[in-house]
């Protein structure tokens, strides 16, 4: 089963998209930005990582860069609430960036990209 990283603080929504994933992946979810700090760190893999911008310990942006060295052949979606920093994240690092009010879409497109 592939593994998918949910990179979320607010816990409701960590559920909604857990139980809308995990028939289909294996879900790990951590709650910030340091704490997924220290799992890549584990080295443990992940397919995809469903990533939050604005995270307790350290924000999204400053993340990507540790996702790409750790984990660099996962693919990356930005799950966010605040559409003005789409245009913030270089597009070759990312699969998508989704507000959250579109979860069935990013979702949808996790399918697509990651069978």
């Amino acid at each position: 089963m592939r593994k998918v990283l949910l990179v979320e603080d607010n816990e409701d929504i960590a559920l909604i998209v857990t139980k809308k994933i995990e028939e289909h992946y294996e879900v790990r979810w951590i709650k910030s930005g340091l704490d997924l700090v220290s799992h890549l760190r584990t080295r443990e893999s992940a397919d995809a990582v469903i990533l939050d911008l604005m995270l307790p310990g350290r924000n999204g942006h400053e993340l990507l860069n540790a996702i790409g060295t750790f984990l660099p052949m996962a693919k990356v979606f930005i799950f966010s609430s605040h559409a003005e920093y789409a245009e913030r994240i270089p597009p070759h690092l990312i699969e998508g960036f989704f507000l959250k009010s579109d979860m069935d879409k990013m979702i949808e497109t996790l399918r697509r990209v990651v069978p």
